[in-house]
């Protein structure tokens, strides 16, 4: 049974449809798809003329035990394809994408410790340590935890004003469709990219969570941890909704509608 009131459910709709309107205004479409295979496929075709889009392994069907009970990939796509394309057989271009999975934890610093949260398919036969620097004043995130991974731009979209959207959009499917109690994700610990999902993305809380080894690409890399509580989700989006309301209302355009 979903905690989600009628009206936090209708709240998540309202955003999903302002979100298809304005996508629908560039000629791009909201695709929803729960086999997570078919965005790993797409990023190693990716890959091969973009750099930047790497599937890890936390959210490859092959290394993690993910499956449609429990994640899902949201691509925003060209609605059509240029005519070289079609000669081609190239697929319509992906304007953005991101993968989410979820997992029930007492604590997600144990699924890191024991590295469970980057692959769990298989038990592991060797075992690196990773160096945890998160401190005690950090939050206990337990529960349903969705796991965003593989958010990625297209260069063409870079500073389009997409990846705000995408990234509200995964976690309210997810809060919609999973009941989750925390979004969260990982991402090189930098102050650039802290400014980033703070502001763009909307994590408003970001710490270090491990230092050296990643055993996703296994090579050295600080990481930090965005994340927000499933209370501070809805609230944004009843912040969010009613300024959009209120724009709306101005340009003479009224709020948008609720299907």
């Amino acid at each position: 049974m979903s905690r989600l009131t009628d009206d936090e459910i209708l709240e998540v709709q309202k955003f999903v449809d302002r979100a298809k309107a304005q996508f629908d205004e560039r000629h791009l479409v909201i695709e929803v798809d729960t086999d997570l295979s078919n965005w790993v496929n797409y990023a190693a075709r990716a890959t091969k003329d973009h750099k930047g889009l790497q599937s890890p392994i936390t959210h490859d069907p092959r290394a993690s035990n993910v499956h449609p009970g429990n994640s899902f990939w949201v691509a925003i796509r060209e609605k059509t394809r240029p005519l070289w394309a079609k000669l081609t057989r190239r697929e319509r271009l992906v304007a953005g994408c991101a993968a989410h999975r979820v997992i029930e934890t007492e604590n997600i610093f144990e699924e890191i410790r024991t590295q469970r949260i980057y692959s769990d398919k298989v038990p592991r036969l060797d075992y690196r340590p990773v160096t945890i620097v998160a401190t005690e004043n950090a939050p206990v995130i337990s529960g349903k935890v969705g796991f965003t991974g593989g958010f990625w731009i297209h260069p063409k979209y870079r500073g389009a004003a997409i990846s705000g959207t995408l990234s509200r959009l995964v976690r309210l499917l997810s809060i919609r469709h999973f009941d989750i109690d925390w979004s969260m994700n990982f991402a090189r610990d930098t102050s650039n990219r802290t400014a980033m999902f703070n502001q763009a993305y909307g994590f408003p809380n970001s710490i270090s969570v491990t230092k050296g080894y990643y055993p996703p690409y296994d090579t050295d890399l600080d990481m930090q941890m965005n994340y927000i509580h499933r209370e501070e989700i809805l609230e944004q989006l009843r912040e969010e909704n009613a300024e959009a309301d209120k724009a709306s209302s101005k340009t003479g355009d009224g709020p948008p509608s609720v299907h």
